[in-house]
Formats: structure tokens, C-alpha cells, sequence
């Protein structure tokens, strides 16, 4: 199996080049990795995520192109008609993030580095499978569980793996 790229390396990417705020754009790609780094999820899986009334501040930056066609998907277009973004439009914010941390990887590449890396910083397996939302051990360890080429030597042992819960 080919190796993976290193997580790290994109964390610490994000790490030093803060997004402006008040760019639709640059808080939703933003928002799209930091989800997917910290969940290992599919990029479709983003797709599925919805807000709700009181549950979700919205400080202008989106609140007229929600309203125009009252979206209630967390990821919108940031250009053109609004409406919710699709697997494709997020896939794209994920490729660039990626290309400008130094990482030349397919956005659903993202799963098995965080999978992997995971695994290197000692998560239980048990973690690993919730987080990722797999049943079987072995779909991890046959398809996802890699070895991390170009291991970034940047002190930086957190996973944001540990900040996410998953809800069923």
C-alpha cells in the first residue's frame, strides 16, 4: 500500500496563515479542513451538516445569502446563485488547502492520513473505528491504515482527533 502524507503538515500550515474573517470563501474552506482533520470523515459527509435557529451565530458574513434561498446546510456556495455546497465544491476547498500547505493529495486522501495518523499517536482502535465511523477493523487496517511518508519533525503532538466527538 503507498504511503500517506502527514497531517501535521497541514495543521501547521493552518497553524500560520490565519484566514480573513470576513471572507465567505476563506471561513469555509477553513472550517471544511478543520472538520475533516479532526473527524477523518468523507468529504461528502460535510454535505450532510445543517444548522439550526439559535444554534448557530452567523455573523453577517453568510446571513443574506442563507436567506435569499433559505439554506440551512452549514456549507453554502460562496460565489454565483447561493445554495448548499456540493461534494465537488467542497472537494475543491480541500484540494487548495492542501496544494498551499505543500501537500499534492486528492481531498479524499484526507481520511486515511488522519486514520493513520491516528494510529501513530497510539488512539485505540476503538477510537480510530468510532471516529472514523467504521465497523470492522479490518476496512481500517486493509484500505486506511498507511504508512506516513515525509513525517513532519514540527513539534506538534496534538491530533485534532481529540477534540472531536462523533454523535449517532
Amino acid at each position: 500500500m503507498p504511503p500517506i502524507w502527514d497531517p501535521k503538515l497541514v495543521i501547521q500550515y493552518l497553524m500560520h496563515n490565519i484566514p480573513d474573517v470576513t471572507n465567505l470563501y476563506q471561513v469555509l474552506r477553513r472550517t471544511a479542513i478543520l472538520l475533516l482533520l479532526s473527524s477523518g470523515r468523507r468529504v461528502h459527509d460535510l454535505t450532510l451538516l445543517s444548522i439550526e435557529d439559535g444554534r448557530y451565530i452567523d455573523q453577517e458574513l453568510s446571513k443574506e445569502r442563507r436567506q435569499e434561498n433559505n439554506l440551512v446546510e452549514l456549507f453554502i456556495t460562496a460565489r454565483g446563485v447561493p445554495k448548499a455546497a456540493s461534494r465537488t465544491v467542497i472537494g475543491g476547498w480541500i484540494k487548495s488547502v492542501l496544494r498551499e500547505a505543500g501537500v499534492e493529495a486528492p481531498p479524499g486522501s484526507v481520511r486515511s492520513a488522519v486514520a493513520s495518523r491516528n494510529w501513530l499517536e497510539n488512539f485505540s482502535v476503538e477510537k480510530i473505528l468510532e471516529t472514523g465511523n467504521w465497523k470492522q477493523v479490518h476496512t481500517f487496517q486493509k484500505y486506511y491504515m498507511k504508512v506516513i511518508s515525509n513525517q513532519s519533525e514540527e513539534n506538534c503532538n496534538v491530533s485534532l482527533s481529540n477534540y472531536f466527538n462523533s454523535i449517532r
